[in-house]
C-alpha cells in the first residue's frame, strides 16, 4: 500500500528551510556545537503489542557540557507492517547552556501520543511520523519560586533510508538516510513564537542484525527560543543504537 503523504513531506521540508532563511531582525543566533548520544528501542511483546523505550543524553561545546537528558517510554500497537500508533511519557532535564542561558537548569514532564506510518518505493523505504505532546516544565519567573507551565505541541517527520549495500544472511548491510523534524506550538504559552523548531538530519547506518542496527550522522537544530530574541543553531554529530528484538521468547 502506497501512502500519498509527498505534500506533507514536502511542505514540512519547504517550512524547514523558510525558518533557517530567516531574517535576524532583532534577535540573534546562538551557534552551539552539540553530541546526542541515543538508544531507541521499539520491543514487540505479543500479537501488535510492542514497548518504546529510549534514552538520549545531550552534551554540548562537543561533550564538555550538559545540555539534556532525556527518556521517552510508550505502549505500541503495530496494525499492520506500514501503520503504528503509541502513547508514551517523556521526561527530560535541561541545563544552561550557550551564550544566552536559562537562569535555571529545569525539569519537563510530557505525555503525547503518535502514529508512525511506513512505506517502500524505489528502493527507498519511508517513515513519517506524527506526534502531539502535552508539556509541563518548571518556570522560574521569580528567582528560586517556580511553576509548571502547560504547553501544547504538534511534530511532524520525514526521513528516508536507502540501502547500499546487500544484506547478508543475518540481516547485516549499510544504508544512507536523511530526514526533516518540524514542530509547533499551539494553544496558550507558547511565548512569542509558534513556530518552535527544526531537525534537519543526515548520515550513514549500519545493520549489525536484522533487528539492530547503529547510525551516525549530522543534525541542525534550528530552536526559536520562547523569549523571542534568541535562536539556536545547534551543529549535532548524534549517534544512534535503534533495536526491534523481541523482549520476551523468539522473534
Amino acid at each position: 500500500m502506497r501512502w500519498k503523504l509527498w505534500p506533507v513531506a514536502a511542505l514540512a521540508l519547504l517550512a524547514g528551510r523558510d525558518i533557517a532563511a530567516q531574517p535576524a531582525g532583532s534577535s540573534v543566533v546562538d551557534h552551539n556545537l552539540n553530541t546526542w548520544w541515543s538508544y531507541a528501542g521499539d520491543h514487540p511483546i505479543a500479537g501488535g503489542w510492542s514497548a518504546i523505550s529510549e534514552a538520549e543524553i545531550r552534551r554540548t561545546t562537543f561533550v564538555a557540557t550538559a545540555h539534556q537528558i532525556v527518556f521517552r517510554e510508550a505502549a505500541a500497537y503495530r496494525f499492520s507492517p506500514h501503520a503504528q500508533v503509541a502513547v508514551g511519557y517523556i521526561w527530560t532535564r535541561n541545563a544552561r547552556y550557550g551564550d544566552f542561558p536559562a537562569e535555571h537548569a529545569f525539569l519537563e514532564h510530557r505525555a503525547f501520543q503518535q502514529l508512525s506510518l511506513r512505506h517502500t518505493r524505489m528502493h527507498l523505504d519511508f517513515d513519517h511520523r506524527f506526534r502531539i505532546e502535552q508539556r509541563w516544565f518548571q518556570d522560574f519567573s521569580h528567582g528560586e519560586a517556580y511553576f509548571w507551565r502547560y504547553q501544547n505541541r504538534a511534530r511532524y517527520q520525514f526521513r528516508f533510508t536507502l540501502p547500499i549495500s546487500r544484506a547478508n544472511e543475518r540481516g547485516r548491510q549499510w544504508h544512507l538516510f536523511a530526514g526533516d523534524e518540524i514542530m509547533f506550538h499551539f494553544g496558550p504559552n507558547h511565548g512569542a513564537h509558534a513556530l518552535n523548531q527544526n531537525r534537519v538530519q543526515a548520515g550513514i547506518g549500519y545493520h549489525l542484525t536484522r533487528n539492530n542496527r547503529v547510525e551516525i550522522g549530522y543534525l541542525n537544530q534550528y530552536l526559536l527560543q520562547q523569549n523571542g530574541f534568541v535562536n539556536e543553531s545547534n551543529h549535532t554529530l548524534r549517534f544512534q543504537f535503534t533495536s526491534t528484538a523481541r523482549l520476551f521468547g523468539k522473534r
